[in-house]
């Protein structure tokens, strides 16, 4: 778990903090089950922006996750004549709250959106720049304004909490300091703070506590395992075991509880979940739902403090959805079958086998095994092996949202470049778990290659890249062409492909 897990994070939580929620009478009721169903949602509203000297903005953007498939949806609208705006998203969920970016501002805004009404976002910028905001919602003007900001200075906050320091003392060790700093970072940021309402304040405990625990939790035994080898310089250090109650702190999260929806993590939670490898849940396949669902109950009611609820469905559902976004294979009759069996026709068998009809079938992948050369000649050993293709090298890690965005909207260009003699290079390390990166290879094809923490940051620092995702372009004799410092945009990384063949 590399300190640039964080800072890609940052970007997400500007960005693409997007959360999807339920749909209950009373908001502050934390009893009421959520209503998921596959509807659209609706919002409208004018920026007013009495600024002199500065460039107004233009365009609004709406980012949505989707809470079965846990697709994400970046919707833009261009501001008309009038500086009005009008958005219009399908969804899996009846109440949806999520980020609005406006061109220009640092931070996002939080709004809710809901099935049964329009909601209306009016936002102006007086003379000195202030904003403001009026409209149908949920949340106060200063939740609205302030949350993203206050989430991101909550994950930022200067501490001496150091990760790798804990990878070196006993997992209950390690369990107790991961708790309590982050029980720490949620006093400071959201329990003594008066400015928030309560909702928002219930809204930010959730979404981080997720946040903490995907990013910090899970794949913990290699993580340690993998530091300790290192410090050390040894391969034949003993190996520290991680057994499933480790994760016992689960309880705590009331994962039934339907604000779990909420969180902008909670597919990526559920994911880091499913693939723990201390917890060994196995795949659904082809197994019965409730079958495969005993079984999982039996491994995680004890450390979660339930065995029924909507948080066994939402495993059940993103398992089928994992697995479709992972190796873009669509579902096969039986699993289609096991799906009617359990969900008997309601909204989430419609959304998975919505999800199903949009599969779209990759490359073959290959796992290479990483040649036995130095680190410093072990990228130009790669190359060679590609010599007479272009050769595009993505770095990029499972638990790297921007990442994942940036092959996902790059697949298209991908497929029109297929059989054009170019080769497609996909470099991560040790920081991705090792079932989740064997996964998720499989929805992006090519060429795989999982390399050591030391390789991979040997070979990151001698092009000076300091985030993911990053890039190498080379070309058909193994010369470097051009690197990017970032995911440029589909066209230009195609155009640049396209210049040298």
């Amino acid at each position: 778990m590399k300190n640039n897990r964080l800072i890609v994070k940052v970007i997400e939580i500007l960005f693409l903090f997007i959360i999807t929620m339920p749909c209950y009478s009373n908001l502050q009721n934390n009893t009421i089950r959520p209503e998921i169903k596959l509807d659209t949602v609706k919002l409208s509203g004018k920026i007013t922006d009495y600024r002199t000297n500065v460039h107004k903005p233009t365009s609004i953007t709406l980012t949505i996750y989707q809470p079965i498939s846990g697709n994400k949806k970046n919707i833009k609208a261009i501001l008309n004549e009038n500086r009005s705006f009008e958005l219009q998203v399908e969804t899996e969920i009846s109440t949806s709250i999520t980020y609005v970016n406006i061109e220009g501002n640092d931070y996002p805004l939080l709004i809710d959106l809901h099935t049964q009404k329009e909601t209306i976002l009016d936002i102006e910028y007086n003379k000195e720049g202030e904003l403001l905001v009026n409209g149908n919602q949920l949340f106060t003007s200063f939740d609205i304004i302030n949350t993203a900001s206050n989430m991101t200075n909550m994950i930022l906050s200067e501490s001496d909490f150091h990760i790798k320091d804990l990878y070196l003392v006993s997992p209950d060790s390690c369990k107790t300091a991961l708790e309590q700093e982050m029980d720490s970072r949620l006093y400071k940021y959201v329990t003594t703070n008066k400015d928030f309402s309560t909702f928002a304040k219930e809204y930010q405990t959730i979404a981080f506590k997720l946040f903490w625990i995907t990013q910090m939790a899970f794949n913990i035994e290699q993580s340690m395992n993998t530091e300790r080898q290192q410090r050390n310089n040894i391969k034949s250090i003993e190996n520290i075991k991680i057994d499933k109650m480790f994760y016992s702190f689960l309880k705590e999260l009331d994962l039934n509880n339907p604000l779990i929806l909420l969180s902008p993590d909670l597919n990526k939670f559920i994911e880091n979940l499913l693939f723990e490898t201390s917890l060994k849940i196995p795949l659904i396949k082809d197994t019965p739902i409730d079958i495969w669902l005993s079984n999982v109950k039996y491994i995680l009611s004890d450390i979660i403090g339930f065995d029924e609820g909507l948080f066994y469905d939402l495993l059940a559902a993103n398992a089928y959805s994992i697995q479709m976004k992972n190796t873009k294979k669509p579902l096969n009759n039986k699993q289609r079958k096991n799906i009617r069996e359990y969900f008997h026709g309601n909204d989430i068998e419609m959304m998975l086998f919505k999800q199903d009809d949009e599969c779209l079938e990759v490359n073959q992948v290959v796992i290479n095994r990483t040649p036995t050369v130095n680190k410093e000649e072990l990228m130009s050993e790669i190359i060679t092996k590609y010599k007479g293709n272009v050769v595009l090298v993505d770095f990029w890690a499972t638990w790297c949202g921007s990442c994942l965005m940036a092959i996902d909207e790059f697949s298209t260009a991908k497929n029109r470049l297929k059989d054009k003699g170019v080769t497609f290079v996909y470099l991560t390390d040790e920081t991705s778990p090792f079932r989740i990166w064997e996964q998720k290879i499989q929805g992006i094809g090519d060429e795989h290659y999982y390399l050591t923490t030391t390789e991979w940051n040997y070979i990151k620092d001698s092009f000076g890249f300091i985030s993911i995702p990053c890039y190498l372009l080379y070309d058909q004799n193994g010369k470097l062409y051009k690197k990017f410092k970032g995911y440029p945009n589909a066209n230009e990384l195609e155009k640049s492909i396209r210049d040298l063949l």
